[in-house]
């Protein structure tokens, strides 16, 4: 439990401090244990994500302190902790700038449209990640970055499972005799799935699988690589499984595929 001293006690980060004249002073506190470290200018972020740093420092320096040599004190505080982060003292002045704007003008910085967009996550890539979200906004969907690269694919210990038993898959085969390609998606393992095909192929069950009516409906019945198979994306939900299903059939157009899949705005065919 926090104790007071000197007149002053910190509670999460807003430290109180009683004034000569009896009231309280708040100001922004900080751990001992604190370094002055936040996201490197350097590092492999998006530019609104640093000047988002920046904003939210200043949000909280103006809602916490409630003094203007204590706000001043703090934004200066700030200013020397982005410079040991590298941050460049013009994109620091406009960052504070463009948030203490707002401040004045009562807008906060959760604030959102009445119309509410619809919210997707896509993998931030420099220079075509910026470009797919100004695509999207025309058509009222906000795009949010992730870092696809970790290191827990690095030092995983765990051994790799079998192709073929791995599940929440989108698969390609190919025809051995013709090189037509085909474009699946299932929540079962693949082998399971592959099963299938080659029964509805066994059987003669067209209305079945796309791949048996593709054996089938040739002058000359066609062979199927079953060695080709190739896990080409996974995605645990059915939706994201399918949309990603439509992506690769919309990109490799293979002609085995009775139709394109899962149905989506075309404004992503401009991005693809």
């Amino acid at each position: 439990m926090e104790e007071e001293m000197n007149g002053s006690l910190p509670f999460m980060d807003v430290r109180f401090t009683r004034s000569s004249q009896g009231g309280l002073m708040r100001e922004v506190y900080q751990k001992p244990t604190h370094t002055n470290r936040c996201v490197q200018f350097d590092s492999h972020h998006p530019t609104a994500v640093k000047s988002g740093v920046i904003q939210s420092l200043v949000q909280r320096a103006i809602t916490v302190c409630n003094s203007a040599e204590l706000k001043e004190a703090e934004l200066q505080r700030i200013k020397q902790e982005l410079t040991t982060n590298e941050y460049p003292k013009k994109f620091i002045e406009k960052a504070i700038s463009k948030q203490m704007k707002k401040c004045k003008a009562g807008i906060d910085i959760t604030e959102r449209n009445q119309e509410q967009p619809i919210n997707a996550a896509i993998p931030y890539i420099d220079g075509i990640s910026q470009e797919v979200r100004r695509i999207a906004r025309t058509v009222n969907i906000r795009c949010c970055f992730y870092t696809p690269n970790k290191l827990r694919p690095i030092y995983c210990a765990k051994n790799k499972l079998p192709a073929d038993t791995i599940t929440n898959t989108v698969y390609s085969l190919e025809c051995d005799t013709c090189n037509a390609e085909y474009i699946g998606q299932t929540k079962r393992a693949i082998s399971a799935r592959l099963k299938k095909h080659k029964d509805a192929i066994r059987l003669g069950k067209i209305e079945k699988s796309a791949v048996a009516e593709h054996v089938h409906q040739q002058h000359i019945p066609h062979d199927i690589n079953w060695k080709s198979m190739k896990m080409i994306d996974t995605a645990k939900k059915t939706a994201k499984r399918r949309l990603r299903e439509a992506f690769h059939v919309e990109r490799r157009k293979p002609s085995m595929n009775r139709d394109k899949g899962m149905e989506r705005s075309k404004v992503w065919n401009v991005i693809l």
